[in-house]
């Protein structure tokens, strides 16, 4: 899509992988002393966490909501009941969970190693947004690329904002994409 993405881990081998893919990496702990000093963010507009740690994700959330403004740092859920109880969530993230549909980073993970994808689609009059979930039911909306070239990171509702012109990434099972003809 076109924006600078920093793929951060402290596992060589994921490291090792995002480097062959062409994306920029950093290897070690992103909310470290080390991090702080090395960890180059410029031009990064927005922080996901999505680590299969609950509470390394929320150390990365509280730490990066004080580099960048907090309406650009996002969290993914890695236990069901965060989702069903978001009362029971702190006030302070519970709008900024990633995605909708209820996912977790086990379902996230889970689905990709069931051969699931991530998918781009470009939305026209005749490939709407609609179409796209008809024909690959149950896709996840994950990020969008407006007309204006701005990435939208996609949480609950975004949905209804998809319109021709834009570009979106989505998440697709691999029963969808064997049945999917867009």
């Amino acid at each position: 899509l076109g924006f600078h993405v920093i793929l951060t881990d402290n596992s060589w081998d994921n490291i090792r992988q995002a480097r062959m893919l062409g994306l920029s990496v950093y290897y070690g702990n992103p909310v470290s002393e080390h991090a702080d000093r090395y960890l180059n963010v410029k031009g990064v507009g927005s922080v996901m966490a999505l680590t299969a740690e609950r509470n390394f994700n929320l150390m990365a959330f509280l730490h990066f909501r004080h580099v960048f403004e907090r309406s650009v740092v996002y969290i993914l859920s890695t236990l069901p009941e965060d989702l069903r109880h978001k009362d029971k969530i702190s006030n302070s993230h519970k709008d900024r969970l990633l995605f909708n549909h209820d996912i977790t980073y086990h379902r996230f993970a889970k689905m990709l190693e069931q051969g699931g994808q991530i998918k781009t689609f470009e939305v026209t009059e005749s490939c709407s947004w609609l179409k796209i979930c008809q024909d690959y039911p149950g896709c996840i909306l994950l990020l969008k690329k407006t007309r204006r070239n701005q990435l939208v990171i996609c949480r609950a509702a975004a949905e209804e904002s998809i319109h021709a012109g834009q570009t979106v990434v989505c998440l697709v099972s691999a029963d969808a994409l064997d049945s999917g003809t867009t």
